[in-house]
């Protein structure tokens, strides 16, 4: 959709819709962030943040205990059922 066809101001619903989308959820501040300038000047700014410093799993250290077995194992002594 060409952004000349997005509407400047937003609804109360299309900016949850929007935050639910492309971010971890709404909160009072984004949605009055979103709109405050629209989507497009939001996704920009959002396009123009620094890179996350989280990897892409290109190591194990991410995954080493995400199997069931060791997920089993870590909790099989703590007491909870």
């Amino acid at each position: 959709m060409p952004l000349s066809l997005i509407p400047r101001r937003l609804t109360v619903a299309q900016s949850v819709r929007l935050a639910s989308q492309a971010s971890f959820g709404a909160t009072d501040a984004l949605l009055t962030d979103i709109r405050s300038g629209g989507i497009a000047s939001w996704i920009s700014a959002r396009m123009a943040l620094s890179r996350s410093r989280y990897s892409a799993g290109g190591s194990a250290a991410i995954q080493q205990n995400t199997r069931p077995d060791a997920i089993y194992q870590a909790f099989a002594g703590s007491g909870t059922s």
